[in-house]
Order: C-alpha cells, then structure tokens, then sequence
C-alpha cells in the first residue's frame, strides 16, 4: 500500500523537523545574543600594561567559518616585559560556537597534541556595579600544549552562556542547540620546557584581568538579561582579599625574546571550524 511507502518519509520529515527545532529555536533569545555580541566587540585593547593590537588576518570569512556573530582576535603584549598572548573571544548560537575546540584545530593544522587535555581554574574578581561588593569567582579552562616543528603553544580555551567559564566535556550537549554563547581561546608560544607549566605568573595576570572585565561589563547588579540564565556570583570578599596589581617583576623562566606572537592563530581557527569533531 502506499502509506507504507509514505510513512517513512514522513516520520523522517517529522524527525528532521524536531532536529530543526532543537537545534536552532529553543534557548534562543535575540535581545540576549546583542547582549553578548555587544560583550565580545567592547573588549578592551588595554589590560594594566597588556597593550592588545588586532591580527591583521582576521575577517569576515574567519567570523563566517567559526560561527561567530562578534569576535576579537587580539595579540596582548605586556609592555614591561614584553610577553605576548593571543586572545580569540567570539560569540554566536551554541551549536556552532560549542562545536569545535584546539583539540580538533590544531591537529587539523599539522600540530600534535602533547599529552593529556587539563583543566585549569583562574580564580578573579566581580565587582557589583550597584553595591560596590566584591565576588571571588572560579573560571574553568581546558588547556593543553601543541607542538610543530620547533614551535610549541600552549592553548587554553572554554566557553561562557552567561552564568561563568566552564569546560564541560561534551560542550555541545552542556549547552544544548541554540542558545547565545561565548567562547575564548588564549594562548602563548613557548619554545623551551617551560611550555609545560600552567602557572606562569604573567598568564595568570593577563587572564585574571580580562576574566573580570568580561564579569564587569556581562553581569549588571548580580545579574545578565536573561531570565534562563542563573548566575552564582561566590564568595563575598573584602578590598583587602582581593590581589594587588601585577609585580613588579613577572617571573618567568624564558626571556621575552623566545615568546614570538603566533602569527598562524587566526588560520588555524578558521582552519578548524570546517572540521567536524
């Protein structure tokens, strides 16, 4: 009979229309991506003594391949001590923002992955614009090293709907189809052993500073506009809690000369955002 020909193209329309649905309709909240479009463009070009100048092979086609409605691709240079750090923060809909991660880009690239991906938290400040308290907040970032040749990075990278930087395993089921989201990449080039150190002193610095201009401008009195997203703000802290600016002195084991900008980042996320995981 022709229903039995008909009924598994239909339950297959049927299928692929709840695909469509919760994969680019539930979560969705226009006035909430402008909201974090408007995040990710308003990022400072200055961090303390982190000057930030824009990488000249960002374009549209980068922002187009990576899913991003907004992005800064960055390099940061400490102007005491000359370190550099390539900042990648964009934002769009989850389902291509969570899609893809270093761990698929760089090897992707020619690169090769060195040991096992960690998890790495940054501990930083919110202040509430309102009432002037300080929050102690925790950011989780995956971070492992890539090798090519003679040139070893270290990437960290973790995404952000809102509530905080997290790093869930599977980041697509985390946060589900269609939801605004942020991602940030950062990393440094480091071609001696020190690579394999999380905890540089001058990382840590830099992060911390721009976790919390990030929390400054995302988080309005304790809260984000949007009623979906529930944010725990941590510990209250007092002024004398919080750290005080950078040392004069940022302790690192390589001198500034070996710490080259990675003039590839912005190819190999471009690169990366046409492999699937």
């Amino acid at each position: 009979m022709q229903y039995k020909i008909y009924l598994p193209a239909a339950i297959g329309l049927i299928l692929i229309g709840a695909l469509y649905v919760s994969t680019n309709m539930l979560g969705f909240s226009q006035q909430y991506m402008d909201y974090l479009i408007k995040i990710v463009q308003e990022t400072p070009e200055k961090f303390g003594n982190w000057i930030g100048n824009d990488n000249a092979q960002a374009n549209e086609a980068i922002t187009k391949e990576s899913g991003a409605l907004a992005q800064v691709s960055r390099v940061y240079e400490n102007q005491l001590f000359g370190e550099t750090i390539n900042l990648y923060f964009i934002s769009g809909i989850s389902f291509r923002v969570a899609m893809h991660s270093p761990i698929v880009c760089y090897p992707g690239s020619g690169y090769e992955q060195q040991g096992e991906v960690q998890t790495f938290d940054f501990d930083y400040v919110y202040t509430d614009s309102k009432t002037g308290k300080n929050y102690a907040r925790k950011a989780t970032f995956f971070t492992v090293v890539f090798k090519k040749e003679d040139h070893s990075e270290r990437v960290f990278w973790s995404w952000n709907d809102g509530s905080g930087w997290v790093a869930p395993q599977f980041a697509r089921l985390h946060f589900g189809g269609h939801i605004p989201l942020c991602k940030c990449y950062f990393s440094y080039v480091d071609n001696s052993p020190s690579v394999y150190d999380f905890d540089k002193k001058y990382i840590t610095d830099f992060a911390t500073r721009f976790l919390s201009d990030v929390d400054n401008r995302m988080i309005v009195d304790g809260k984000v506009p949007s009623e979906a997203i529930k944010i725990n703000l941590g510990e209250e802290i007092n002024d004398s809690q919080i750290k005080q600016e950078a040392p004069t002195q940022i302790e690192s084991d390589i001198s500034p000369s070996v710490l080259p900008t990675n003039d590839n980042f912005d190819s190999l996320i471009k690169e990366s955002e046409t492999l699937n995981e």
